[in-house]
C-alpha cells in the first residue's frame, strides 16, 4: 500500500504541487533504506515516463498548461546546451524534473535513451531521500526528515543558480 502511495503521489506530482521530497523521505521513514530506494526508484521512473507520455501524446496547449509555456521553452533551449545532463541534474528539482520528463517527450526523445538517463538521476534521488526518511526512522521522529525535505530541494535549486551564473560570467 505504501508503494502504491508514493506512485499515485509522484504520478499526480506531475500536475499538481505535491512534495516530492517529502513522499520520498516517508517512503524510507517506513521502509527502510533498501526497501524505500527501490519503492522510490520505480514510482519516480513510473512518474518519468508518464511526463514523457504527456509530453509526446498529448497536446503541446495541456503540457504547457502544466508546466507553463515559458518554463517549457526556457528548458527547450537549456535541453539544446545541455542535453542528457539536463535530465539527470534535474531529477532532484522541484517542478523543473517534471518539465524536463514532458519536453523529452515532446523533443521525441528515445524511450529508451531517456529511460537509461532518468534512471540514473532517480536512483540518487530515490537513495538520498530514502536515508533521509531512514535515518528519521532511527531517531524515532520525522522532524529530520520534514526539515531535509524542505531544505534540500531548495540547496539543490540554490546550488545550480550558482552553477549557471558562474558558466555565463
Amino acid at each position: 500500500l505504501i508503494a502504491l502511495a508514493v506512485t499515485v503521489f509522484l504520478l499526480l506530482d506531475i500536475a499538481l504541487p505535491i512534495p516530492s521530497s517529502f513522499v520520498l523521505s516517508s517512503a524510507g521513514y517506513l521502509l527502510g533504506v533498501c526497501v524505500g530506494t527501490l519503492v522510490c526508484f520505480l514510482s519516480l521512473t513510473c512518474a518519468s515516463l508518464a511526463g514523457y507520455w504527456l509530453g509526446r501524446y498529448a497536446d503541446g496547449p495541456l503540457a504547457q498548461r502544466i508546466v507553463g509555456k515559458a518554463q517549457l521553452e526556457r528548458f527547450a533551449a537549456l535541453s539544446l546546451r545541455y542535453g542528457d545532463l539536463l535530465l539527470v541534474a534535474f531529477r532532484a528539482m522541484p517542478v523543473l524534473a517534471e518539465a524536463t520528463t514532458i519536453l523529452a517527450g515532446m523533443a521525441r526523445a528515445p524511450l529508451l535513451r531517456f529511460v537509461r538517463v532518468v534512471s540514473i538521476g532517480n536512483i540518487v534521488v530515490a537513495l538520498v531521500y530514502a536515508w533521509i526518511g531512514a535515518i528519521s526512522a532511527s531517531q524515532s521522529s520525522f522532524l529530520f526528515a520534514s526539515v531535509a525535505s524542505i531544505i534540500l530541494p531548495i540547496l539543490i535549486v540554490l546550488g545550480m543558480r550558482r552553477a549557471a551564473n558562474s558558466k555565463t560570467t
